[in-house]
Order: structure tokens, then C-alpha cells, then sequence
């Protein structure tokens, strides 16, 4: 059963006029098990131990997550976004950086 944080944020995604078309909410669980040790300053070996994705799959998913923060700090000119994507980024890193990623 879902946290109700999850429900919560679940709620809110299908209230949204844009975000409800979406499916990827199918997928949010898995996903916070992965994020969520990553936010909270875990190493990527607890990410992986909170989950049964593959280690490949999980670098996988944070480059590329890295990448579209790349993107989003390189387009936009909000110096408060900027500086949450930047956190965002030094999150995903220190990481990662325990297995020599990035």
C-alpha cells in the first residue's frame, strides 16, 4: 500500500490539467525507493538495496537525470531554479561519486 505521501502527491498529479495525462504515476513507488535514499544523502549501494532494479539501470536512470538538469540549468535564466537544480545535481553526484561515476 501506498505512503500517503505517495497518495497525497498521486492526487495532486491527477488534479493537475497537464500532468494527469501522464502514466509515468504508475511508476512513482518504485521510483521514490530509489530517490529516496538518494535525497536523503544515502550512497548508491542503499538506493539499490531499497529496490530490485539492476545496477546499470539505476546509473542509467540518474545520468540521465543529471543530463536533463544540465539542460534545464544551461536554458533557464530563474536564479531560484537554478540554484534547486544545482542541489539537485550535487545530490545525484555525491551518490554516485561513492562508486566512481561522476
Amino acid at each position: 500500500k501506498d505512503s500517503a505521501d505517495i497518495q497525497k502527491f498521486k492526487r495532486t498529479i491527477q488534479n493537475h490539467p497537464n500532468l494527469k495525462k501522464n502514466e509515468w504515476t504508475d511508476y512513482l513507488v518504485p521510483m521514490t525507493a530509489i530517490v529516496g535514499p538518494i535525497y536523503d544523502g544515502k550512497g548508491f549501494l542503499d538506493a539499490l538495496d531499497n529496490t530490485n532494479f539492476l545496477e546499470g539501470d539505476i546509473i542509467r536512470l540518474t545520468m540521465r537525470v543529471l543530463d536533463k538538469l544540465e539542460q534545464i540549468d544551461r536554458a533557464t535564466k530563474d536564479e531560484a531554479l537554478q540554484k534547486r537544480v544545482i542541489n539537485c545535481k550535487d545530490i545525484i553526484r555525491k551518490c554516485l561519486s561513492g562508486i566512481g561515476i561522476v
